[in-house]
């Protein structure tokens, strides 16, 4: 109403709200989350995020990829299972989402001021080495999920649907694998 009819509105409360976004689509949403990360963070950093898909979902295949994954995210419970690698794309994708409705100028009681910016910058750039992509990858995205440092692992949701559903029904964008 207040983009409708300035004139008429003296004041309005929409925290986080996407106004722009029309559509109830979430490819529209992860659209507007690429776009975000592109402007805050560049290309560089959205290609890191676009390539770390394949990586998870490559490493997941064998014992050994899921211990490194599990111990590169400080995941609490050890990932068991190829499958359950869905459990972390789906915490990603949460955390990508939030980023980008929660980029502020100035500090929050959790997040730095601009934290796409302060993830991107922790991207040092788009690696040859998967597994260095991803611990850098973790390292920036502790911005989000551990800014102060507490937390001694990261709980997933428990069937990987808790949230956002299964980030491959998504459309392509930040999420493309």
């Amino acid at each position: 109403m207040r983009m409708k009819y300035p004139s008429v509105v003296a004041g309005a409360v929409a925290s986080s709200a996407p106004i722009f976004q029309y559509s109830a689509d979430c490819g529209t949403q992860y659209f507007l989350v690429t776009k975000a990360f592109e402007k805050e963070g560049g290309h560089e950093c959205v290609e890191v995020i676009r390539r770390s898909w394949d990586i998870l979902d490559r490493l997941s295949r064998n014992e050994e990829g899921l211990k490194f994954i599990s111990k590169t995210f400080s995941l609490c419970e050890t990932l068991n299972e190829s499958k359950e690698i869905y459990q972390l794309r789906d915490k990603l994708a949460l955390s990508y989402l939030f980023l980008a409705m929660e980029n502020y100028p100035h500090p929050t009681s959790t997040k730095p001021p601009w934290p796409i910016k302060t993830v991107c910058g922790n991207i040092k750039n788009v690696k040859d080495d998967d597994r260095e992509l991803l611990q850098d990858l973790s390292n920036a995205l502790s911005v989000y999920f551990n800014h102060t440092r507490k937390l001694k692992c990261l709980h997933l949701p428990k069937d990987g649907k808790e949230f956002l559903g299964n980030v491959n029904d998504l459309e392509p964008n930040l999420l493309d694998v």
